[in-house]
């Protein structure tokens, strides 16, 4: 009786045993496992796998059912991603509409936007509010497959394609990186990794005049108004609205413009023009030369079209553009005072007046580049030391333009970039620059 009782209790703990190593392997296989949603044919994850980062490498596959029951696609953590930890995604029959989906886009490439690709079907990627180097696109969703690639708004680049049908089934929302072998990653939630956001800066030149005395000069120069010299051709009087023919077509030898030899009969206070860009000594103090020269930098932000964006005008916080407001003094330490600063009323408040810019910079051709300017006064805008924008004469915003597919350039060869930029006359000062040429300061980013 007794060794009964003790087969009884040993068959008892074996029946234990095995009941729970039962319950564990299915509590595995429903972590592990997807099934089919019953409305829509997609697949779904248990809920421990829709709180776990997950990653999916491309597929280069383009036969692969996207909602086949049959997709076995692995889905595990991003190595790249530590110690994230996703919200809750909703289910596809919980969300508000289960044909749409918002895809974000993190390319290897900053000089441009993307175009999101999914059969054919193309859309420009806007940047995404507080995530520097995203941008997103919304998508229908396909009754079969659903297969992206991005390519640049301009520019020959594109990446692979990649099946996103398993993370479409667990979010609304998708993350795509391109990595540094060229393949897309994607992610349900966001991923951590930000890119750099989309400001471009340049560096620029700036050379202080008086405004002149012909007209509107008021003596309020810190050391008046000259009456000769390079800043007489700044003020009323010269070359009133646009004047085209200023310049020669190719820029001179010691970089800046040359004014023709024929000048227009109806322009007048030009007579330094070949001298606007350059540097001139203006104090002498202790053995030390101070010029009229500054370094000043553009930043350029870049649009939801793809184009690059520099903006001052008289709805900017400065009240247009006015980069020499602060060049008061020659020297760090504020010892020796600007002559050529200026102080005189505009529309809305005091500036110095009278100056010009040189914007000098390299980029790579590719097909499809275009550059416009918008403002006021002289502007010549130079490619391969060509001339291409000729807005010369005092005058208010113009418009100028050039398409680069226009000027016989080489696809992948590098080229300079000059832009000449003359205010001459108080009351306003407008800048708009507006380019899809990915520019780049020559050499270390210094002014030239």
């Amino acid at each position: 009786m007794k060794w009964l009782v003790i087969s009884c209790i040993f068959l008892l703990s074996a029946c234990t045993d095995y009941v729970a190593q039962i319950e564990d392997k299915i509590e595995e296989q429903e972590r592990t496992s997807f099934v089919e949603s019953s409305d829509n044919s997609r697949l779904k994850s248990s809920s421990s796998v829709a709180k776990s980062n997950s990653s999916v490498k491309s597929d280069s596959s383009d036969n692969e059912n996207a909602y086949s029951s049959s997709v076995k696609e692995e889905i595990s953590s991003s190595s790249k991603i530590k110690a994230l930890e996703c919200a809750e995604f909703p289910s596809v029959q919980d969300r508000n509409d289960s044909t749409q989906i918002i895809i974000r886009f993190m390319p290897s490439w900053t000089n441009t936007s993307a175009i999101m690709s999914i059969d054919g079907n193309e859309s420009v990627m806007t940047a995404v509010k507080n995530f520097c180097g995203w941008f997103e696109a919304k998508a229908k969703l396909p009754t079969v497959g659903l297969k992206v690639y991005f390519k640049q708004t301009v520019g020959s680049k594109n990446t692979a394609k990649i099946s996103l049908d398993s993370v479409a089934a667990l979010s609304d929302t998708l993350w795509v990186i391109e990595n540094s072998n060229n393949e897309l990653d994607a992610y349900v939630c966001y991923p951590g990794i930000l890119g750099n956001c989309p400001v471009k800066t340049l560096s620029v030149t700036m050379f202080d005049w008086l405004h002149g005395t012909n007209g509107d000069g008021d003596g309020e120069g810190q050391n008046g108004d000259p009456a000769n010299g390079v800043s007489a051709d700044f003020g009323s009087g010269g070359c009133l609205a646009h004047v085209k023919g200023m310049v020669e077509q190719i820029l001179g030898a010691n970089g800046v413009p040359v004014p023709v030899a024929n000048f227009p009969e109806n322009c007048k206070n030009t007579t330094h023009l070949d001298k606007w860009f350059l540097p001139e000594v203006v104090v002498e103090k202790d053995d030390e030369q101070y010029t009229n020269a500054t370094c000043r930098f553009i930043e350029l932000q870049l649009q939801d079209d793809g184009l690059w964006l520099a903006q001052k005008d008289d709805t900017s916080p400065e009240g247009g553009f006015f980069l020499l407001d602060d060049f008061q003094y020659l020297d760090a330490e504020q010892t020796v005072l600007n002559p050529y600063f200026d102080n005189i009323r505009g529309l809305n408040k005091k500036h110095n007046f009278g100056f010009t810019m040189k914007i000098q910079a390299a980029f790579e051709y590719v097909p499809g580049q275009y550059f416009e300017f918008f403002g006021d006064d002289d502007v010549w805008v130079f490619i391969n030391n060509h001339l291409v924008v000729d807005l010369g004469g005092v005058h208010t915003q113009i418009l100028g333009a050039v398409d680069l597919d226009t000027l016989g350039l080489i696809e992948g060869e590098n080229y300079p970039f000059h832009i000449f930029y003359a205010e001459r006359h108080t009351s306003q000062s407008n800048f708009m620059m507006k380019t899809s040429i990915d520019l780049n300061s020559d050499g270390d980013g210094r002014c030239h």
